[in-house]
């Protein structure tokens, strides 16, 4: 297992993001960052995670939150493509370890729901 899966500290939203959601300015990841994964990385980080649940006897997941990572696209080739990289890791490692029982949630933008190959359940919450 992974002790430090590189998590990072990253201040830069998807360009635009500001201009849509101007509150974001205020958001405390804009002043201390967000720890994330790089996108480098998060297949191994998927594959550990999964397969310590399979092994502790949990058949699927949800993977809830999936939204926010269209934001933090700056310096990774933008929204829609860290996106993808970030569904289609977590798509392979539910496929891999837990046969594909996933329930996306609160995955709504346009880049999550094209990224979307193997897992078919989505859900939000007002």
């Amino acid at each position: 297992v992974t002790q430090n899966p590189c998590i990072e500290p990253h201040f830069d939203y998807t360009p635009s993001i500001l201009a849509v959601e101007p509150t974001m300015a205020w958001n405390p990841s804009s002043f201390i960052g967000m720890g994330m994964i790089p996108p480098q990385h998060i297949r191994e980080f998927f594959g550990e995670m999964h397969a310590t649940l399979r092994e502790a006897g949990i058949d699927g997941v949800k993977c809830d939150a999936q939204a926010s990572i269209t934001m933090l696209g700056a310096g990774y080739g933008g929204g829609a493509k860290i996106t993808r990289t970030y569904v289609h890791a977590m798509e392979q490692s539910v496929k891999e370890n837990l046969n594909g029982n996933c329930i996306n949630c609160m995955c709504h933008p346009t880049e999550n729901i094209y990224s979307y190959r193997d897992t078919a359940v989505a859900r939000a919450s007002d």
